[in-house]
């Protein structure tokens, strides 16, 4: 079985490399931004300016949730359509999915902008800065649509196999939204207003670039559209995407409700120790994330799971990731003395236990592609739903014993049972998906 998997797969492994090299780039770009930016935006602001531009920062960056999984759904769609040659339905839904995307973001800031007096609030900050975040924060909320309106241009493009012109775009706004800032504060305009403004041209520029690349892929909105096509499409684009959004919403709890138990039953000081191991073991799950990015739309198309069967695709991803992770689980504990300068109050076991959740994780997001790109956001949402209590059954009550031990095995637990449910599942999907195709062979 193994050779019949890894025949078609070799063929485009260098296709299917490239396309997650792009992807890879472009989330990482900004980390290599933020090492040339943070130190004079931060010698230019002070720490308070600083943190509460990083904040602005983080709401944007989780700013994607807004589209309710429409971004997503338009991928798989796109792909979809794009090979069964019904190119002609593509335009009509891209740039009503634009429409619906800035409307969105509009109604997003609109409802920020009465909010914003108690969000502001929330920071604690008084006087005349309390003025100022206030106004800034108004500013940096009318970026949502265009925030919106930038992911559905990238959905667009990743749906084609566009995905340097997508990494380029994504990569743009994250590393502008850093440089420009700092730019306008290194020419003495250090008010929150004036680099939230920054950050909203930021990404005004990398849609204005994304919105070149449609138009030459796809053209200009034409006038010749089937109302009744449309509404079936967009219809669908609702019920996928809201299935997608429910496992998006799920996935920060996921990522971080072990913390808040920490804090809440141990203190702060044990979540300081367990981010301190866990956040460098999390960045091995990009390649997983970017691979799963290329992958959806992949296996969208009829001929994807023959092009990139899952089972190679996991194990080659197996295969380059283990030995760093297996270093990490045996040799933790020195490396990380020797990067902080200090022995961590954090027990061996906890390396090895969160490398393994890493790399189970990882392998799951292959067969979470497998099920997005087979259109099963409902069944990977009801089983997130299903994990759930039991997930914050299982923190409540392993965590106030065994601290960051139990945390760990938590989350590595869960993850590799998401993992165990996810093959199960993408397998079930496969299996009946090849059942359809021999019945409307048969039936040709």
């Amino acid at each position: 079985m193994l050779c019949l998997c890894w025949g078609p797969f070799r063929n485009g492994v260098w296709r299917l490399a490239s396309s997650t090299a792009w992807v890879l780039l472009g989330q990482g770009l900004p980390w290599l931004t933020a090492l040339l930016a943070f130190p004079p935006l931060w010698a230019q602001l002070g720490s308070v300016r600083f943190g509460l531009l990083g904040l602005l920062w983080t709401f944007l960056a989780h700013a994607a949730l807004l589209d309710l999984g429409l971004s997503r759904a338009l991928t798989h769609r796109i792909a979809a359509l794009s090979a069964q040659a019904r190119s002609e339905q593509i335009r009509p839904l891209l740039w009503s999915a634009l429409g619906i995307a800035l409307l969105f973001g509009a109604l997003g800031a609109c409802l920020g902008g009465m909010l914003a007096p108690w969000m502001v609030d929330l920071v604690r900050v008084s006087g005349p800065l309390r003025e100022e975040v206030c106004s800034a924060l108004r500013l940096g909320l009318w970026s949502l649509p265009v925030l919106l309106a930038a992911g559905v241009l990238r959905a667009a493009l990743e749906g084609i196999g566009r995905f340097a012109a997508s990494a380029l775009g994504r990569a743009i706004g994250n590393a502008g939204s850093m440089l420009l800032p700092c730019a306008v504060a290194s020419l003495g305009f250090t008010r929150l207003s004036h680099l939230a403004g920054a950050v909203v041209l930021a990404w005004l520029g990398a849609a204005l670039v994304q919105v070149r690349w449609i138009l030459r892929d796809f053209g200009p909105p034409g006038a010749n559209v089937s109302l009744r096509v449309l509404g079936s499409e967009l219809l669908q684009l609702a019920a996928y995407g809201g299935w997608a959004s429910v496992s998006a919403l799920l996935g920060p709890v996921f990522m971080y409700a072990d913390r808040f138990a920490l804090a809440y039953f141990r203190g702060p000081a044990e979540v300081g120790a367990y981010v301190l191991v866990f956040e460098p073991l999390a960045r091995f799950l990009v390649l997983a994330g970017s691979l799963s990015a290329v992958l959806i739309p992949l296996y969208s198309r009829s001929e994807g799971l023959r092009e990139a069967h899952p089972l190679s695709v996991a194990l080659l991803l197996g295969a380059l990731l283990l030995p760093w992770l297996a270093v990490a689980a045996v040799w933790g504990a020195p490396l990380l003395a020797l990067w902080i300068g200090a022995k961590p109050q954090v027990p061996p076991i906890v390396f090895a236990l969160l490398s393994w959740g890493v790399l189970a994780n990882s392998l799951g997001q292959i067969f979470f592609a497998v099920l997005y790109g087979l259109r099963r956001p409902r069944v990977v949402a009801l089983l997130h739903l299903a994990e759930l209590p039991l997930y914050g059954a299982a923190l409540f009550w392993f965590v106030p014993t065994w601290g960051i031990a139990g945390a760990s095995a938590v989350w590595a637990l869960r993850m590799s049972a998401d993992a165990a449910c996810l093959s199960w599942l993408a397998y079930r999907s496969m299996r009946s998906k090849g059942m359809r195709i021999q019945l409307l062979r048969a039936a040709g």
